[in-house]
């Protein structure tokens, strides 16, 4: 599997599909003669799951306090929503709403130290922002959302990559 990303904003033509063509032997993704970058590669295969709600905070307290030494929201992946023990990472669907002020999500491996300096979901107040996440999955089979701000957050599985 190719994950890329494309930033081609079409100027004469915005009826235009994107065509992506990925030749082999390592030659670029292309758009109309533009080079897109490969972002990344995963060897092992993807399962796609019905997806499946696995964090709803909407009922209870927020996440996140503002500060950068809040404790991260820990989840177990792993024998959950049809996703076996021994995964490599998992595919996500992560939500932030209600928003009270700018922050950010960080989704990542809980055994991870440090915690990436990355963010997966950046959002301002009174916002509702999703975004696409793989995370890898720790030992234990847990992944860690460190938000930085206040929100509630939602979290759906929906497919996992083999170890």
């Amino acid at each position: 599997m190719i994950l890329f990303s494309s930033s081609y904003e079409e100027s004469d033509n915005n009826d235009d599909l994107l065509l992506l063509q990925y030749h082999l032997h390592q030659k670029p993704l292309t758009h109309h003669g533009h080079e897109r970058g490969i972002s990344g590669y995963v060897s092992s295969g993807f399962s796609a799951l019905t997806p499946v709600r696995v964090v709803n905070t909407r009922g209870g307290s927020k996440v996140g306090d503002g500060s950068l030494t809040a404790a991260p929201h820990v989840l177990k992946v792993t024998d959950v929503a049809g996703v076996p023990s021994d995964v490599a990472a998992v595919a996500l669907n992560v939500t932030v709403t209600q928003t009270e002020s700018s922050g950010y999500v960080t989704v990542y491996p809980c055994d991870a130290s440090p915690r990436p300096d990355a963010s997966n979901l950046n959002f301002v107040a009174n916002q509702t922002v999703p975004n696409a996440v793989i995370a890898p999955v720790s030992a234990d089979g847990t992944v860690c959302f460190f938000v930085k701000g206040k929100a509630h957050m939602l979290a759906d599985i929906s497919g996992y990559f083999s170890s």
